[in-house]
């Protein structure tokens, strides 16, 4: 709604308020707010575009390793493991908001790499990644 006329607290012509009717004890009440701008059409919260990439291409992630890497070995391990304790543990689900969990074979995977490799510091391990 927009305000047709100023009131005595100030509320300028045109501008928008808000109003909030409520009663208590048999008395009803009736609150007039002013809204600000941000109020009225607050801004979007949007993933900002990197125009300083240079270049956006699609990746076969089976080809970047030869067919007989050690990590192929370790990935197909894990995936014969009971990870069911893992995934529980997850607390991003399908249809509700937030980001998407990594998933446990995943990170087990890459942990055993490293591991197998001597990495044994999952700080050294992140700046690999």
């Amino acid at each position: 709604m927009v305000a047709s006329q100023q009131s005595q607290e100030g509320v300028k012509k045109s501008e928008p308020f808000c109003a909030i009717s409520f009663s208590l004890n048999e008395i009803r009440f009736e609150l007039w707010l002013a809204m600000s701008s941000s109020e009225q059409n607050p801004s979007p919260r949007l993933k900002q575009v990197n125009r300083k990439q240079m270049l956006l291409r699609a990746i076969d992630v089976e080809q970047l390793i030869e067919p007989e890497h050690s990590a192929r070995t370790i990935w197909e391990l894990v995936g014969q493991l009971d990870l069911a304790s893992f995934y529980q543990s997850v607390r991003s689900f399908e249809g509700s908001a937030g980001r998407s969990a990594f998933d446990p074979r995943l990170l087990i995977s890459i942990w055993i790499y490293a591991y197998s490799r001597g990495i044994g510091s999952a700080r050294e391990i992140s700046r690999l990644c």
